[in-house]
């Protein structure tokens, strides 16, 4: 996992069989709500995700495999 310039990278390999799935990840010292976020290189529609001005968290609805997916903040 690497986190650079606005975008999350998870790759890898658990080593075993598995349905489980990312639900969410959430963007920590996010100050202004972005204007699109991107997963996978397609621009995640903006019900599945939300900025928290007070927080300043974007937290956006995955449901990839553990396998790997990128998430971008533009």
């Amino acid at each position: 996992m690497s986190y650079s310039n606005k975008q999350l990278t998870v790759k890898g390999n658990t080593g075993y069989k598995t349905n489980s799935k990312v639900g969410t990840v959430t963007f920590l010292g996010v100050s202004e709500s972005p204007k699109a976020v991107y997963l996978n290189s397609n621009k995640a529609d903006s019900s599945s995700w939300k900025h928290d001005s007070s927080a300043k968290t974007v937290t956006l609805t995955v449901g990839k495999a553990l396998g790997g997916f990128t998430a971008r903040l533009a």
